[in-house]
C-alpha cells in the first residue's frame, strides 16, 4: 500500500509535521506533504470543517493512517452529512445498508440516498430511482422512479440510460396499479450487477463481507459519477493532467480537500497487479504546452505531475473497465463490448 504525490506545495506543511526550527522534514515527509495527519484532520473536523469531516471519515473507513473503526467512520460521514456534505451523505447511506459501525437500516440508507439525490449525486439518483421502481424499502412508485432514473440519466450514467430507455418503451403506468414489469424490464436491471438497494435484499440474510467499505459497489461510489462520459467526450488528441495516485481513497479526498479541488477534478480507480489504485485528473487542453502553461498558474511545477493524452488514457480506461465493470464497457468502448 502506498501513495505518490505528483505535486510540488511550496513547502507548505502540517503544522506538527516539523519538531522544531533545527529539524528538516525527510523525503518521505516532503512526498507526504499534500496531506494532513489523523491528528490534524480531527483537529478541523472538530472546528466544524465539512470536508476535514468527511476526509476523517474515509480514514476510519479505509484504516488509513488509523486503526480501521466504523463507529467512527459513521459518526464523521454523519456530522459531514448533516451539514449537507454529498458524499458524506452517500457514505453513511452505505454504513447503515451494510450495517458497518451502526445497526442495518434500510429506511435511513434510503433517506441518506433521498439526500445525496437531491443534491445531485448520481450513483445516489438511479439507487433511489431503482428503490422506487422495486418498492425496497419504499414505497413502490413509478413516477418517483422515473423522475430519477432520468435525473441519473442526463449525466450520462450507463445504467441510468439503459434503465431508462426501456422504462420509457415498455413500463405501462396505470393509475393505482403497479408497474407492469416486462422481460426487457427485468433484463435492463438484471443482467447488470445488482445496484446497492438490490443487493440489500439479496444479502438480506446473510453476514457481509468482514470489510464491506472494500466492495465493488462502495469503491465505484467514490469515483466521479461522471467521470467516464467526461472522459469519453474530450477530444482524443487534447491533454489532461494527472494530479496524484494512491492506493487509498482517503489520500485523494484529502488532497482535494485541502487544495479546494471539490468539483474541480475527476476521481478514477485502475488496478494495477491485482491491487486498486485511485487517480485525480484535472483539466482538458489542447496542447502539452497549454497543459503545462495552467499547472504553473495554479503554482504547480509542471515536472511535479503527468500531463496525459486523452487518446491513451481512453485505451487504458478500456482495458480498466472491461475487468472492473463489464456491463458498461460497451457504453465507451465499442471494441471491448462485442
Amino acid at each position: 500500500m502506498g501513495i505518490i504525490i505528483m505535486v510540488s506545495l511550496g513547502g507548505v506543511y502540517p503544522d506538527n509535521a516539523i519538531a522544531d526550527r533545527e529539524s528538516q522534514p525527510t523525503q518521505e515527509q516532503k512526498h507526504r506533504s499534500a496531506l494532513y495527519d489523523p491528528e490534524t484532520w480531527e483537529r478541523l473536523a472538530r472546528n466544524g470543517d465539512t470536508e476535514a469531516q468527511f476526509v476523517l471519515g474515509l480514514l476510519h473507513s479505509d484504516g488509513a493512517g488509523v486503526p480501521q473503526n466504523y463507529e467512527k467512520a459513521f459518526f464523521w460521514y454523519h456530522e459531514a452529512a448533516q451539514q449537507n456534505h454529498i458524499d458524506a451523505q452517500y457514505n453513511l447511506a452505505h454504513l447503515y445498508l451494510s450495517g458497518h459501525g451502526v445497526k442495518k437500516d434500510l429506511a435511513q440508507a434510503i433517506h441518506w440516498w433521498h439526500k445525496a439525490a437531491e443534491n445531485g449525486h448520481i450513483r445516489a439518483q438511479y439507487n433511489l430511482g431503482v428503490a422506487y421502481f422495486r418498492g425496497i424499502g419504499i414505497n413502490q412508485d413509478q413516477q418517483q422512479a422515473l423522475i430519477w432514473i432520468r435525473r441519473a440519466a442526463r449525466s450520462n450514467d450507463a445504467r441510468a440510460l439503459k434503465l431508462l430507455k426501456v422504462l420509457e418503451s415498455e413500463v405501462v403506468s396505470l393509475p393505482n396499479k403497479p408497474p407492469r414489469i416486462t422481460d426487457s424490464v427485468r433484463g435492463a436491471t438484471d443482467t447488470a450487477p445488482p445496484s446497492v438497494v438490490e443487493r440489500f435484499v439479496i444479502e438480506a440474510k446473510r453476514t457481509l463481507p468482514a470489510h464491506a467499505s472494500n466492495s465493488d459497489e462502495t469503491k465505484q461510489g467514490f469515483e466521479s459519477p461522471d467521470g467516464d462520459a467526461w472522459l469519453f467526450s474530450e477530444p482524443p488528441e487534447f491533454f489532461t493532467v494527472q494530479l496524484i495516485s494512491s492506493t487509498r481513497r482517503s489520500d485523494l479526498a484529502g488532497y482535494i480537500a485541502k487544495r479546494e479541488l471539490q468539483g474541480k477534478v475527476k476521481v478514477f480507480r485502475t488496478n494495477r497487479n491485482g491491487e486498486d489504485w485511485w487517480y485525480l485528473l484535472f483539466g482538458s487542453y489542447p496542447t502539452r504546452q497549454a497543459a503545462a502553461a495552467a499547472m504553473e498558474s495554479m503554482n504547480i511545477k509542471a515536472q511535479s505531475v503527468w500531463i496525459r493524452h486523452f487518446g491513451s488514457l481512453r485505451k487504458k480506461r478500456c482495458q480498466t473497465l472491461a475487468s472492473i465493470a463489464p456491463a458498461i464497457v460497451g457504453q465507451f468502448c465499442p471494441a471491448h463490448g462485442r
